[in-house]
């Protein structure tokens, strides 16, 4: 009895462990290494893309306060759990089907052109605003998070959920914002990354901050977050490891 006993504390320890691990993943704002990439691609080197897309768009279209945006796991939870277009809007953010995390640029630009030529016999605009404009979702500007989940059985695989806002926004339909350099009138919490507002840190890292790099060209080093400590992660498991087996070893002595 004692030594089941023992056996199960081991193990609650190990899962505190990997809790903490997934936690620091979620707060770095990338998606983390664990979720499923199989045949829908890469969800970092997609939202790396989006994030291009985003700012080109801001500069053809002189908005200056596009968001940048950060991965959150815990809208990915909530996607997962969504079974309706109306549940969606029951949380308040906007959602956006897609069939995986390729050739986002591509996606997006063939939306934009389907937009502009329903535009001009329909409204797209009206239909979006209560529903879902799926790629061009991607483009409102407001949005600072976003979270996505694989769906089985689905035509398009993933549902992607993005906030804070809850408003379609489109310089297609809503021209009368007031234009600038992309970057230069940032929502009051974020400050400009070359061009996009991103959310400001609550603790800066005393190392420099690297320059952007393509997912294609990063580096091993460049797959981490620029304010991700690697020595203080490596320090931190190796404690934790030589914890779990001094523990283990106290007990069945």
């Amino acid at each position: 009895m004692i030594a089941t006993t023992k056996i199960f504390g081991a193990i609650a320890i190990l899962l505190l462990l990997s809790l903490v691990d997934t936690s620091s993943a979620q707060e770095s704002g990338v998606p983390p290494e664990a979720y499923p990439q199989g045949d829908l691609g890469d969800p970092e080197n997609f939202l790396f893309e989006v994030n291009a897309y985003r700012l080109k768009y801001a500069k053809e279209n002189n908005i200056p306060f596009m968001n940048k945006l950060t991965w959150n796991q815990s809208l990915a939870y909530n996607a997962g759990s969504i079974s309706t277009d109306f549940s969606v809007r029951r949380i308040g953010v906007r959602y956006a089907h897609m069939t995986d995390y390729r050739d986002v640029e591509k996606r997006i630009e063939r939306r934009l052109r389907d937009f502009k030529m329903i535009a001009v016999t329909a409204h797209p605009f009206d239909q979006y605003k209560d529903s879902s404009g799926d790629e061009l979702e991607l483009l409102i500007p407001f949005q600072s998070q976003i979270g996505c989940i694989e769906r089985s059985r689905a035509e398009r695989s993933l549902l992607c959920l993005l906030g804070p806002s809850d408003i379609f926004w489109t310089p297609l339909v809503n021209r009368d914002y007031r234009r600038g350099n992309p970057g230069t009138r940032c929502e009051p919490g974020f400050e400009n990354e070359n061009g996009l507002c991103a959310t400001v840190k609550k603790t800066k890292s005393l190392r420099p901050t690297p320059a952007p790099v393509s997912p294609d060209l990063r580096s091993h080093e460049a797959q981490h977050p620029a304010n991700f400590d690697l020595d203080s992660v490596a320090t931190s498991k190796f404690s934790g490891c030589f914890f779990v087996i001094t523990t283990i070893f106290v007990w069945f002595k």
